[in-house]
């Protein structure tokens, strides 16, 4: 391969550094796609099979022999991309080492760069030209405001953060010390039905204690879109850079980006919240209730049925603090 000033190769201007990441905007020739370049040095490369391959862009290590300590990581939009995403993308990753910008060990720098680029190829793989679905626009607006809840209670917004797991493909939307909080959201006027995703979800031998937040919302002009809210809660994460960082890992993950914002223009209006402990007489299915032989199963419940009681956010913190 050419060099970065070569014929053939990427074409590059220096933009800045940032911690231990030298930043590059670049062209690759001849076919003049767009490109960053993001240089570490004194690192081992990624092996191919690390690096993520993504609809929409192209990823791979590229060395210049000017520059024999550095390594760089090349990003390129492919041909038909849609650019405003491919803009996104580089506008996220350049957040990211903004907030690793105190750290000194490249090596995790890089890594931190890689696994975003990945959440990326995710995004990029999903369905419907980047928006969420009805009803994952609404099961967002349910777990951001548990998020909130759970960052101004513990006033620690990383660790907050740290807890939502369900957009890392966890099996609770969030996980505690100990426990964790499944959250299920709704929009019904009557009756709240919720849909267990698998035998696991609310097993006590899975995962104990275990609480389910039922979070119902309804259509409000005065209510929040979706972005709104997602501001909200960046609002109250905004103390900690990488609290921000995570948090917008996590949107990412759940398939949600800025770039789509004009998108969502349903308002939601919070009616109640419900928290309710897993414990025996809850309507749950688990693999030692159902039949031998009964290996897997999707079920409907509904939290509006008499004899639930609920319990507060701090009963479950404190549960989760108990050993």
């Amino acid at each position: 391969m050419a060099g970065l000033d070569g014929e053939a190769g990427w074409r590059s201007t220096y933009l800045a550094s940032i911690g231990s990441c030298r930043i590059m905007a670049a062209r690759h020739m001849p076919d003049d796609r767009e490109g960053l370049l993001l240089g570490f040095q004194d690192v081992r490369p990624p092996s191919p099979s690390e690096l993520p391959a993504g609809r929409g862009f192209h990823v791979e290590i590229v060395r210049e022999p000017a520059l024999p300590r550095l390594v760089l990581i090349a990003l390129a939009r492919q041909p038909g991309a849609q650019l405003d995403l491919f803009g996104a993308m580089a506008q996220d990753l350049l957040s990211v080492i903004r907030a690793e910008e105190s750290t000194h060990d490249a090596h995790v720098v890089m890594a931190r760069v890689v696994a975003r680029i990945r959440a990326w190829q995710d995004f990029m793989l999903r369905e419907r030209g980047g928006v969420l679905s009805e009803e994952d626009e609404i099961g967002l607006h349910g777990e951001l405001h548990v998020l909130t809840k759970l960052a101004e209670s513990l006033q620690d917004a990383v660790a907050a953060v740290g807890t939502w797991e369900g957009p890392m493909r966890g099996l609770h939307d969030f996980v505690l010390p100990i426990g964790a909080i499944e959250v299920k959201s709704s929009v019904a006027t009557a009756g709240f039905r919720a849909a267990i995703s698998s035998l696991d979800q609310l097993d006590q031998a899975v995962r104990s204690p275990l609480h389910l937040a039922a979070v119902r919302l309804r259509d409000d002009p005065m209510g929040q879109t979706l972005p709104e809210r997602v501001a909200a809660t960046r609002a109250v994460l905004s103390g900690s850079l990488a609290a921000a960082s995570a948090f917008s890992h996590r949107l990412l993950r759940y398939g949600y980006i800025e770039a789509m914002a004009a998108h969502y223009t349903r308002r939601l209006k919070l009616d109640d919240v419900r928290l309710f402990k897993v414990a025996d007489g809850f309507p749950a299915l688990t693999a030692r209730v159902v039949p031998q032989g009964v290996v897997s199963a999707t079920y409907v419940i509904d939290l509006d049925v008499p004899g639930l009681t609920a319990v507060t956010l701090p009963d479950v913190l404190q549960d989760a603090r108990s050993p």
